[in-house]
């Protein structure tokens, strides 16, 4: 019934397509000798699902695999990258196998997307690899990546096309994301390809198309959904390439691209067929399978797997969020005596930053914000000055450390615990850095998603001035407003785990979680909320034009440390401390 809609445009060539098709065994069968044995006894006529593992992704691995089970044999085997994997799931009793043949050493721990990791290129070249070598002995395969969860099995539908892809759409013009009433299109131009979940058939041709994919991709350091659109582009070739509909077999980069709407809705689509967790770090993706129902380890014997398995520990629930009035509790009592209507604008500074702080307040006031401003002091330097000069200020006595600092880091990371307590309790927070100017009142406008950003610059080339959503800008994590939300708070909390572990060596804490996680957010235009990135590529035009009341609302100054900010707003006339005696 899924292929029904279809039928009507491809069973003629498919009739045609077949005649001249050669499956690699002529007979439907496949071999079962040597190491292909367990991979034998988990196919079902000769189709086999493989999920390529290693041992920093067995809690992943077994989320994917009892997924399966929950539809009946899973028809799948486990490609173990490294001894230690084997071990772990062959005792486990989870049919596991090593290529035979792999003379390339893989690392054991997760390694994150990243196109110049040569681990991870190993990794992805290697599944190619054996893929290969599968179709060669006979077998038609699914390809999976480990943090798959199934709401169907794929094994249901196969299609007809020689390899078809799962998608990566989010780049495409919205007319071209459009999810087509069948399950496939054959048409290659219709979509990205994603290697984290494809189909191939065996055939000759495919088995050529597949050395050729893994020669490339070892060589060239591609990684392999690039080497496969750019084989799939020659005029040459004699496959046939197709997508799988994005909207039924889903990934996390399609669902932030906003293609499909709100993804709760989307993920509650009786039609799914699976979820990637693609673009995300692995502790996320956990944590965001669990959060969403797509968690399931009953199917295993946790005891097992000898401590492997440790991702239930890491999802901690969400703490309510307050959605009737605000908190005035403790420290918060003086947020409250200053909030209008649980709106509070928050500019936090350390006793290093107290002259930029004064500017900043000092624009706010010749523009008419008088209320509902208030200062974080991350130090009790900055919060006597402060005092002293009367105006609202206060600390987060949760917080630690408070002893002054000049890391633009760490103030960011002590920041997001702050705002996110005060979201729990219930308050709208504009969150301001001390390198921001405004022109106007930046309380005026209160956008609707759950946190909106100022950009730092463009992903896609997008020279429209209008709000949008998360993957059409960079963040600038040093002005945003969030609204007391499920989905800020879960955001700020993760930036605020991702700040004490600072596994990534970033700079930029909520940019490196907003791609890693699929929450509602969304940024500024871009236009009118200036940020110095954008205002240098000279695509806004001349700074004395842009940087003014008619064209903008507000402008932060970001460089590389405080001075070359305070810099920059001396460059532009913008510094104008004097109203605030520090």
């Amino acid at each position: 019934a899924m292929w029904a809609p279809r039928l009507s445009m491809w069973t003629a060539w498919a009739a045609v397509h077949l005649l001249l098709a050669v499956h690699v065994t002529g007979t439907g069968t496949c071999r079962s000798d040597g190491w292909l044995a367990p991979v034998h006894r988990q196919a079902k006529k000769c189709t086999v699902g493989l999920i390529a593992l290693n041992k920093g992704s067995i809690g992943l691995g077994m989320n994917a695999w009892c997924s399966l089970k929950r539809h009946g044999h899973p028809h799948t085997i486990f490609l173990a990258l490294d001894n230690s994997t084997y071990q772990t799931l062959d005792v486990a009793g989870i049919p596991v196998f090593m290529d035979p043949t792999m003379t390339v050493q893989l690392p054991s721990h997760n390694v994150f997307f990243s196109k110049h990791n040569k681990n991870y290129l190993n990794i992805l070249c290697s599944k190619v690899k054996v893929v290969r070598m599968l179709v060669e002995a006979g077998y038609d395969v699914f390809s999976m990546d480990a943090d798959l969860y199934f709401l169907q099995h794929p094994f249901a539908n196969t299609p007809p096309f020689d390899i078809t892809f799962s998608s990566n759409d989010a780049a495409l013009p919205p007319a071209r994301r459009l999810c087509k009433p069948g399950e496939v299109s054959s048409s290659k131009y219709r979509c990205t390809f994603n290697g984290g979940f494809y189909f191939v058939r065996s055939f000759l041709r495919t088995q050529r198309l597949l050395k050729r994919a893994e020669d490339i991709c070892f060589s060239a350091g591609q990684v392999d959904q690039e080497v496969f659109m750019r084989l799939s582009r020659e005029k040459s070739s004699d496959v046939q390439w197709a997508c799988f509909n994005a909207c039924t077999y889903l990934n996390a980069g399609f669902l932030n691209a906003g293609a499909v709407g709100d993804p709760d809705i989307a993920l509650k689509n009786p039609r799914l067929v699976m979820f990637h967790a693609n673009y995300m770090r692995t502790n996320m993706k956990e944590i965001y399978l669990q959060s969403k129902g797509f968690w399931d380890h009953s199917c295993i014997d946790l005891h097992k797997f000898g401590g492997a398995i440790t991702a239930e520990q890491r999802h901690i629930p969400l703490p309510p969020v307050r959605t009737q009035g605000c908190s005035n509790d403790g420290w918060m009592a003086t947020v409250a005596g200053v909030a209008s209507g649980c709106v509070i604008g928050v500019i936090t500074t350390s006793a290093a930053q107290l002259q930029s702080a004064a500017n900043t307040w000092c624009s706010l006031q010749r523009v008419g914000r008088t209320s509902g401003i208030i200062f974080q002091a991350l130090d009790n330097t900055s919060y006597a000055a402060l005092q002293s000069a009367r105006v609202p200020v206060f600390m987060d006595l949760e917080l630690q450390p408070r002893e002054a600092t000049n890391n633009i880091l760490a103030m960011q990371c002590r920041k997001v615990g702050t705002i996110q307590r005060l979201v729990q309790a219930g308050y709208h927070v504009l969150a301001i850095d001390v390198n921001t100017v405004f022109f106007r009142d930046p309380l005026a406008y209160r956008p609707p998603f759950a946190i909106t950003f100022a950009s730092t610059e463009t992903i896609l080339r997008m020279r429209r001035c209008v709000d949008s959503t998360v993957n059409m800008c960079r963040l600038n994590a040093g002005f945003y407003f969030t609204r007391p939300s499920k989905d800020a708070v879960w955001f700020l909390r993760t930036a605020g785990e991702n700040c004490q572990a600072q596994d990534d060596g970033s700079q930029d804490v909520l940019l490196g979680t907003a791609q890693s996680l699929l929450v509602q957010l969304g940024c500024y235009n871009f236009c009118t909320y200036v940020t110095e990135q954008l205002l240098a590529t000279g695509h806004l035009g001349k700074p004395k034009d842009v940087l003014s009341p008619r064209k903008s609302i507000m402008y932060s100054a970001t460089a590389a440390d405080w001075d070359g900010s305070q810099g920059l707003l001396k460059e532009h006339g913008l510094w104008k401390p004097e109203c605030l005696a520090l």
